[in-house]
């Protein structure tokens, strides 16, 4: 036999061995791609929960505030909080 032709009969016995390692390989990298989108939508969720946390604090902050200054005037003792 010539030698190409046992070469070519080689190369397609692996490329059949090989084909189901690359169907995975292909699925395992749309899984990757999938992950990577979920990701970055879920950082975009977690800045806007950042920006409503921040707006929460910030209005807690002003009705602490008030509430001090109520409780000095009405003389109504808050309790501390923990």
């Amino acid at each position: 036999m010539d030698e190409s032709v046992l070469l070519l009969a080689l190369s397609r016995m692996l490329d059949e061995k090989l084909q189901p390692i690359h169907c995975r390989l292909e699925g395992l990298e749309q899984t990757a791609a999938q992950l990577t989108a979920a990701a970055a939508g879920m950082s975009g969720e977690l800045s806007a929960l950042a920006e409503g946390q921040a707006e929460i604090r910030d209005g807690v902050n002003a009705l602490l505030g008030w509430a001090d200054e109520v409780a000095a005037a009405v003389k109504v003792p808050l309790r501390p909080a923990n």
